[in-house]
Formats: C-alpha cells, sequence, structure tokens
C-alpha cells in the first residue's frame, strides 16, 4: 500500500522574485496568474501576493512550451486536465503525448541546426579568403577564383553568395 508523504514545504517567493528567477516580467506572471496558469498564490501580511518556489519550475515550463508554438490555451487545458483527472493514468495520457510531440520537433529543430551550422561554418571558411581580394565581387569575377574552381564542392551557402 503506498502512503501519501507529507507536502514538502518550500520558501515562499514574492512576484520580483518569481519574475526575477524565471526571466519573465512581472506582467507575465500576473498575466499566468489570470489564466489560472500557476495555482491560486498564498497571501500574507500587508496582501503581498507570495508564491511556492515550484511555481518557478511551472513558469519554465509554459515558457520553454510556448518557444515550441503551444498556445497558453492548450497548455492552460493540459495542465488543468492533468489536476482535473480522476487517476494519475487519465491525467498524464495527453500531456504525456504532447510532450513527446514536442520532443520529436526538438530533435529535428536540432538535426537542422546541425545541418545549418555546417554550412555556415563552411561558407565562413570560403569568405575568409574573400577577405583580401581586391576584385568587386560579380558571379564572373567569383566562379573564375581559384578558391572556386579549385574546390571539389563549393558549400551550398557559400554557391549562394554566387548568384
Amino acid at each position: 500500500m503506498l502512503v501519501a508523504e507529507a507536502p514538502v514545504q518550500s520558501k515562499l517567493l514574492k512576484i520580483g522574485e518569481v519574475a526575477r528567477r524565471t526571466g519573465v516580467t512581472l506582467r507575465t506572471v500576473r498575466y499566468y496568474q489570470s489564466l489560472g496558469l500557476l495555482g491560486e498564490p498564498v497571501e500574507v501580511k500587508s496582501r503581498v501576493r507570495m508564491y511556492p518556489e515550484r511555481v518557478c519550475r511551472r513558469i519554465a515550463l509554459i515558457r520553454d512550451l510556448r518557444r515550441l508554438d503551444l498556445p497558453l490555451e492548450r497548455i492552460r487545458a493540459l495542465l488543468s486536465a492533468r489536476h482535473e483527472a480522476p487517476t494519475g493514468a487519465e491525467g498524464s495520457a495527453e500531456l504525456a503525448g504532447t510532450l513527446a510531440e514536442k520532443l520529436t520537433q526538438i530533435e529535428e529543430r536540432l538535426a537542422d541546426y546541425r545541418a545549418m551550422k555546417e554550412n555556415i561554418g563552411a561558407a565562413l571558411a570560403h569568405l575568409q579568403t574573400c577577405l583580401c581580394c581586391p576584385r568587386k565581387p560579380s558571379t564572373a569575377v567569383c566562379e573564375a577564383c581559384d578558391l572556386v574552381r579549385g574546390c571539389d564542392e563549393v558549400p551550398p551557402y557559400f554557391d549562394a553568395l554566387l548568384a
């Protein structure tokens, strides 16, 4: 039989500290709060809103999902479905599917970035010799250059500059 552990008390943070730690604006924290993405803040004396530290991790998740083009409404629906589900399995299935889809997108983007990095590096290597060239760049001049003619394969980005 599983025994539920007592919730761990975390340090409470003022909204400004939450914003600073997460790299978002105060306005963003308030907006996420108004959408129900952060749970309820704990109010202490002087009506100061205080948030548990875990809100910073929630904001980081939201920020990262937004960077992957997931709309805030979809994020809200996923998070609320998880908390409103009768079982962990039911609450996690859709979220797990969305995260798996986003992971695939990240892997595809990384592959694209690696290819771009390689192409840019090759173009930069070729452009280093162009830095000393006294001639006006043109398709005819550049194609007649020993650098271009002496290559087995002209890097794609460099070739695009010749056009």
